[in-house]
């Protein structure tokens, strides 16, 4: 029967790729031969050549292997003749990881986890030197509920090899911690530090140290203090040991643990020590590590070196979603929010379904002052929780409109009520609902709805200075007023906003003097660069004092610090009006004979 011309093609590929191989694998029987010039005539020929045994097989396995792959080109991948070439490469090279993978892919795909074990199994059994091979089967055999089959497979191949297959020893581990089997795993890492191939490796002192952490922190121990200080003192020690060999570790998901173990004993130095070397051994292959240590260097408030760890993750074309959230958030701490917003658009373009990262992404572009692109952004959260119509209200506050943010505010309250979440109406709710209200003219609401905020902590000086201040402002219940931010102003003796706020409620109360006093040091703690509202504050006090001048000084400067047309048309009436009074009193000291000719 005649092949079809595409078939022998593929053969003939298949064979081609073999037999380059085994020109790769063969060896002179007599190797002064092959020294021999072979185009000498006189020279005689030069004896047969053949393959030695690894390098037959190894063709061999390459030629079914080639096979396979092309069956797969032709659009039969996982099917059963390219499985039978897959396998029959696999018989031959058992150790082969690309061949492996080949094969089970598909099966995986499908969770034919019995597939596996069946197919696989026998070989598995017969190649207990094929680690790889093991753990596949090990695997297959867990997933398929068949623990107690699983972990002996593991103890015989990893005695087969003689205790030096750390792949093996880690596996057998993880499966003795599923299942709580302490006593097994403290007798295999005694019996794995018998032997020398395993006595020093990175995997046993990594595995003892995450061991006795973990028992450490047994809620079984919390009335054993004694022994939960034993079981630290041992992971530290074992931690320690395995960071002297940091080096030595095949998995960054290693190095990232033994950091936090570090970290969480209260050793930020030694921490930071381990992930440099990871990252010295793994780079940016391992994003984990440079995560971690940016989290490190911002806890000690070291946020210049956190840029240069992040920005290498940031221009990755492929980054895992989570990974993305996790440094749009590191650089949010690092007050990088346009970085954050990039690392958060990524992770919304791996998953654009996901409702929660448009919202946090609209929160990075409230915090950049982009409103309307936070409202976009979240305008295709299907059903909207509470949390998202706090965000719009937010977003239409900022732009200005104030009754769209009432509205959506509204809104968010009747989805947390119908939803029972009591926790969503907090101090920062309260605190913008007073705002809110401030802003629209409701000035009873704006102090029942912060004092709300206040009753929930009573002690926190952001509620007791924004209470106060609008009292101050609105020149309700002034002395009360005082007490409130004077309260504040325990908690925080030098915050700018605060003592804006006592100096304002001072100059309410016509104690202009006191006023003066409070402003000055707001000023000076304040720097260079004071809110357009301290400044008009600050016009205003200093007129109070008698000094038009620097009153117009101040109010200029809120001007062109940044104002609506509004609040600008009034400062420049209080600067005409103190300009007008600035040349009566000259007229009065020029009649009185006070001002001197030298005195501009």
């Amino acid at each position: 029967m005649r092949r079809r011309p595409f078939k022998s093609l593929t053969c003939l590929r298949a064979s081609v790729i073999a037999a380059v191989f085994a020109g790769l694998c063969m060896v002179p029987a007599d190797p002064a031969a092959a020294q021999r010039d072979p185009f000498d005539g006189a020279a005689p020929a030069p004896p047969d050549l053949f393959l030695t045994p690894h390098g037959e097989a190894t063709a061999q396995a390459l030629a079914h292997f080639a096979y396979g792959f092309l069956l797969e080109m032709e659009g039969k991948a996982g099917s059963d003749e390219a499985s039978r070439h897959y396998l029959a490469a696999l018989k031959l090279r058992p150790n082969a990881s690309p061949i492996l993978e080949r094969l089970i892919g598909p099966w995986l795909v499908r969770r034919e986890f019995k597939r596996i074990t069946d197919v696989l199994g026998p070989l598995a059994a017969a190649h207990p030197e094929a680690s790889n091979l093991q753990l596949v089967v090990s695997e297959a055999l867990a997933a398929q509920k068949k623990i107690p089959e699983s972990v002996a497979l593991l103890e015989k191949a990893l005695a087969a090899r003689d205790w030096a297959e750390p792949v093996l020893f880690r596996q057998l581990f993880v499966y003795y911690w599923q299942q709580k089997q302490f006593a097994k795993i403290e007798r295999l890492i005694a019996r794995a530090r018998r032997h020398a191939e395993m006595r020093d490796r990175f995997v046993i002192s990594h595995a003892a140290a995450a061991y006795w952490n973990a028992r450490a922190q047994s809620p079984d121990l919390k009335s054993h203090p004694r022994r939960r200080r034993v079981f630290r003192k041992r992971a530290l020690k074992w931690a320690r040991r395995a960071a002297e060999k940091v080096a030595d570790a095949d998995r960054a998901e290693d190095v990232v643990t033994l950091a936090r173990l570090f970290r969480e004993h209260g050793d930020p130095l030694e921490a930071e020590r381990v992930l440099r070397q990871g990252l010295e051994k793994f780079g940016t292959t391992a994003p984990r590590i440079s995560l971690l240590l940016a989290a490190l260097l911002l806890r000690g408030d070291r946020v210049d070196e956190v840029p240069p760890l992040l920005d290498p993750l940031l221009s990755r074309p492929m980054l895992p979603p989570e990974l993305c959230v996790e440094l749009g958030r590191l650089y949010l701490e690092a007050q990088r929010p346009e970085k954050a917003a990039v690392a958060y658009r990524k992770a919304l373009f791996l998953r654009p379904r996901l409702s929660r990262l448009r919202i946090m992404l609209g929160y990075v572009y409230l915090r950049m002052d982009q409103p309307a692109r936070c409202i976009e952004i979240i305008e295709d959260v299907k059903k909207p929780a509470a949390e998202v119509h706090l965000l719009r209200s937010h977003a239409w506050y900022e732009s200005g409109e104030l009754k769209k943010a009432a509205r959506e505010l509204a809104l968010a309250e009747n989805a947390a009520r119908s939803a029972g979440n009591e926790h969503f109406f907090n101090v920062d709710y309260y605190l913008f609902y007073a705002t809110l209200c401030e802003d629209m003219g409701l000035t009873d609401r704006a102090i029942e709805e912060a004092s709300k905020a206040l009753k929930l902590k009573p002690d926190d000086p952001v509620s007791l200075n924004f209470v106060g201040y609008v009292m101050a402002d609105h020149n309700r219940q002034l002395d009360k007023a005082e007490r409130l931010i004077r309260r504040a102003l325990e908690a925080e003796p030098e915050n700018v906003a605060y003592l804006d706020s006592l100096a304002w409620v001072l100059y309410r109360q016509k104690r202009p003097r006191q006023a003066l006093d409070a402003m000055n040091r707001c000023l000076r703690l304040g720097g260079d660069e004071a809110d357009p509202i301290i400044l008009e504050h600050a016009g205003d006090i200093y007129a109070a004092n008698g000094c038009p001048l620097l009153a117009r000084r101040f109010w200029w400067e809120a001007i062109e610090a940044g104002v609506n047309d509004r609040d600008a048309e009034r400062m420049r009436g209080k600067m005409k009006k103190a300009a007008q009074a600035n040349g009566e009193e000259k007229k009065k000291m020029e009649v009185g004979g006070v001002l001197r000719n030298d005195v501009r």
